[in-house]
């Protein structure tokens, strides 16, 4: 062979790199065939420890798996580790010769030397032969391994235990290495699961602090636990000498014993600073912990209230609890001062919050005490605040005077004067004041003719006339008070009054504890008539707001992608599974995203529109005036062209429409405020003001007129999209009081396909963390419910958790 030919020198590298893989291949062939068994009984034992088998034969089960293992380990390594034989080069070229079916041994030949061969044919006959094999070498190939197990363990014993190191490593998930190395090692692990399985403690705080149970197995933490007032504890011992005791603080408990053997103990956690727990003298629990008094809410109001345009009060108030507030309840009285008064009591009007644990949170609930007989007068209010534990807090005094109502219309207005004279002099107005009526009665056109207001009006001057007491008064003075409403607002205001009274029945439900599920199934039934009830006036009402404001009414079916009813009833059948399964403060959650709904859509309450919304308003209004006014430049163009004859001006045209083009581009930047762009059709409109301007001064009154023409088209498309624009941020602002629709990193509102004030799922998808906390609640209950060394009942516990999943 020549060592200088290239061919020849690839040719053997690769024979180089062949044999190498050959070589592992063998070997792996070797090593399996000479310890397998070693393999495969290790295997066995690793599945049985992580199954946990030897415990089922009691405390002699461990030692007798270890002598078990380390018998047959040492057997089976004494008698296979003979057999092992490393892969010499006869055999690996015989086995790459195999793999590539090349006869007539090639690779021996290249081993040949010849000798002493002076013949020049023999030579050449040599060198030929030697071609011949280097040539077979681009025959080669790396040979697959041989299922050589398969003629050892004709059983195929194997399978099986492999099988139970799989399935005990699937069922010890990451506690497999530990129970391996306690099976290998069982004296030295198993004092440490002695101590953990004798005495366990669980902690468990009230359902309203959110705080996860606390388990303790070992007797002892590194730091003090942190124990909120009110918590549970249950302390478990297992069988043994002695009966335990537990002290806590200056209290000592002593465990009850159970039928099978254990100690158990169950009590409230008291104030101290450690729980340590003695059996026969010796101290088998010692826990530091701090107990935690649930603290009283906060309650602050800044300023005093800020009176809303149809009198409403409005309190800027910041709420915060160690577990949040649950209920704000408005106090209000007439001033002690005040000598003569109208009839009337105290009101204390509550309703459900729901605040962040430790937190600050600012809000702004709106009161309607307009209703009341002492509008006009002193009265004292205060704000208070409770907590979950029935805890609270009040604000100092405020002497407010309690704004009055204003009505426009004239009927309502002369129904409220009767009203406030029959409030002030019951007995003295009621035959005035029912003659006064029935004058009302005779205008039917004052009041469009409403059959309810006649019949109503009607009632209330017969009870006067015919029963002129205090207690008539009291019983007349309400039904002029909703009939004055209903002339004045139709039917929403007394709609909304009515879903407010539901909706704080509801809740006064879930706050007590004594309340039956078929008084629970009642209010959520008068809630959601209520609801339907307030919800078709509020679309009526809203119709006509948003057709005051210049914008074109929603349609029914654009309203219903807002609030669908399917979603409402959704929505509603899911407050009233958690009120009836008793997750209350789910429940009251939602109860204040009905609160929120209802202050939102009142139309009483005339709440100013955002800065987008005006800016978008004005922008409209601004469109309409352009496009008006350059309809009728365009007029005047027309009439300047059939007058011109050539040496007409056009200057005033010009003048004006430059004007109009400055006007546009200043509603311009407020678009682009509001909306965030400006739309194309005002960028048309502009230059088409611009190319028209340029006309006109070149007194080309034709050449302008078709520019014109086309600045009010885009005027008008511009008015059309500007008017689209309001409705979807009018949808916007309704899904955003509600807490509803999507928002941007800076909290505005995103539409987006499906979107609705309501969800329109019963079924709640966790987010992310959520997730993973369940995974490791999972992960937690597999690995102990299959830690045999644990007490029965714990075990039971688990197992009956597990099932749910």
């Amino acid at each position: 062979m020549d060592p200088l030919n290239q061919h020849h020198i690839s040719l053997m590298g690769r024979l180089r790199r062949t044999r190498h893989g050959a070589f592992a291949v063998l070997l792996a062939e070797n090593f399996s065939g000479a310890f397998w068994r070693i393999i495969v009984w290790f295997c066995l034992f690793a599945g049985i420890w992580m199954l946990q088998i030897p415990q089922f034969f009691g405390v002699a089960g461990p030692a007798v798996a270890l002598a078990l293992f380390l018998a047959g380990l040492g057997y089976y390594g004494w008698r296979d580790a003979r057999t092992f034989r490393l892969p010499n080069r006869f055999a690996i070229d015989r086995r790459l010769e195999q793999a590539g079916h090349i006869r007539h041994r090639p690779l021996a030949a290249l081993e040949d030397k010849l000798s002493a061969a002076r013949q020049p044919e023999t030579v050449a006959l040599w060198k030929l032969n030697q071609e011949n094999a280097i040539g077979h070498i681009g025959k080669l190939r790396l040979p697959r391994p041989r299922p050589v197990l398969a003629a050892l363990d004709r059983n195929a014993f194997r399978m099986l235990a492999i099988l139970i190191a799989v399935v005990g490593f699937i069922f010890a998930g990451p506690q497999a290495l530990p129970r391996v190395k306690q099976g290998m090692f069982p004296y030295i692990f198993r004092h440490q699961e002695t101590a953990a399985s004798d005495i366990s403690l669980r902690i468990t705080p009230p359902a309203y602090t959110r705080q996860q149970t606390i388990v303790i197995q070992d007797g002892r933490l590194d730091k003090p636990l942190q124990i909120p007032e009110g918590s549970m504890l249950k302390a478990h011992a297992g069988p043994g000498w002695g009966t335990p005791d537990l002290t806590m603080g200056k209290t000592s408990r002593t465990f009850r014993r159970l039928e099978n053997g254990n100690w158990t103990l169950e009590t409230v956690v008291t104030p101290g600073d450690r729980i340590v727990v003695h059996r026969l003298f010796m101290k088998r629990a010692d826990i530091a912990y701090d107990y935690v008094i649930d603290r009283k809410p906060e309650i602050a109001v800044k300023g005093g209230p800020e009176k809303l345009p149809k009198g409403q009060w409005q309190f800027d108030t910041t709420l915060k609890d160690d577990y949040g507030v649950t209920s704000l309840i408005l106090h209000m009285s007439l001033d002690p001062q005040t000598k003569d008064a109208p009839l009337g009591k105290p009101v204390n009007d509550s309703r459900p919050v729901m605040t962040q644990p430790g937190t600050a949170t600012a809000m702004k609930p709106v009161y309607d005490m307009t209703w009341h007989n002492w509008a006009g007068l002193p009265v004292i209010v205060t704000l208070e605040a409770r907590d979950h534990k029935g805890q609270s807090a009040v604000t100092p005094p405020m002497k407010l005077t309690l704004p009055e109502r204003p009505f426009r219309h004239p009927v309502a207005q002369a129904i409220i004067g009767l009203r406030k004279r029959l409030a002030w002099t019951p007995e003295a107005s009621a035959l005035n004041v029912a003659f006064s009526l029935q004058d009302i009665l005779g205008k039917p056109d004052c009041y469009q003719g409403d059959i309810v207001v006649f019949l109503t009006l009607r009632a209330a001057a017969s009870r006067l006339m015919y029963d002129p007491a205090v207690k008539t008064a009291e019983a007349v003075i309400p039904l002029l008070w909703d009939i004055a409403l209903k002339i004045e607002d139709g039917d929403v205001s007394i709609a909304a009054r009515n879903f407010r009274e539901a909706q704080q029945e509801l809740q006064k439900l879930l706050n007590d504890p004594k309340a039956t599920p078929e008084q629970i199934a009642t209010a959520m039934e008068k809630l959601r008539q209520t609801m339907a009830q307030y919800l078709m006036e509020s679309f009526r009402e809203m119709q006509k707001r948003i057709a005051e404001n210049g914008i074109e009414p929603m349609s029914p079916d654009e309203l219903t992608k807002i609030m669908k009813p399917e979603d409402i009833q959704a929505f509603l059948d899911q407050l009233q599974a958690q009120a009836l399964t008793g997750d209350k403060d789910a429940a009251r959650k939602m109860l204040e995203q009905l609160e929120n709904l209802t202050n939102m859509m009142d139309p009483s309450m005339a709440k100013e529109m955002p800065k987008d919304m005006q800016q978008m308003q004005k922008a409209y209004q601004e469109l309409r005036k352009l496009k008006d006014e350059q309809q009728a430049l365009m007029e005047q163009t027309k009439k300047k062209q059939s007058q011109q004859k050539g040496n007409g001006s056009c200057k005033n045209e010009g003048d004006a429409q430059e004007s109009l083009q400055g006007r546009l581009e200043q509603i311009m930047p407020e678009v682009d405020e509001a909306t965030g762009s400006i739309p194309q059709s005002m960028q048309d409109a502009d230059k088409g003001m611009r190319e028209s301007a340029t006309a006109l001064r070149k007194d080309d009154a034709q050449g302008s007129l078709p520019h014109q023409q086309t600045v009010i088209d885009k005027l008008q498309q511009g008015q059309q999209e500007m008017s689209e624009k309001m409705k979807e941020r009018m949808k916007q602002m309704m899904m955003m009081a509600f807490g509803s629709g999507n928002t941007d990193p800076m909290g505005r509102p995103q539409d987006g396909p499906g979107q609705s004030m309501f969800s329109g799922s019963t079924v709640k998808i966790p987010d992310e963390a959520e997730r993973r906390r369940v995974q490791e609640i999972l992960k937690t209950l597999r690995q102990r419910s299959g830690e045999l060394n644990r007490p029965d009942y714990e075990l039971e516990y688990y197992r009956r958790l597990m099932r749910q999943f």
